[in-house]
């Protein structure tokens, strides 16, 4: 269930911080593709700087210089929230 739960709340920080509708963002995931820092559109330095400090407060994690690495791709991203 947390997974699911993980899911929902991470599409819904990047949908609004990309102004992406969430069921684009899942049609775009399972054509097993993956959104990415300046690959995907409006994913830039400053849409990223908003997308972290979001996963922060809803996740209620700190994001460091160690784990940082697992915040540039949104698979990564969940896979890393999952654990």
């Amino acid at each position: 269930m947390k997974k699911n739960s993980n899911k929902t709340k991470l599409l819904s920080i990047y949908s609004k911080k990309l102004k992406i509708k969430e069921i684009e963002i899942i049609k775009y995931l399972k054509k097993n593709k993956d959104l990415r820092i300046n690959e995907t559109p409006g994913w830039d330095s400053f849409a990223h700087t908003l997308i972290l400090i979001e996963i922060e407060k809803k996740f209620k994690i700190k994001i460091t210089a160690d784990n940082a690495k697992n915040f540039f791709e949104f698979k990564k991203t969940l896979n890393f929230l999952n654990k």
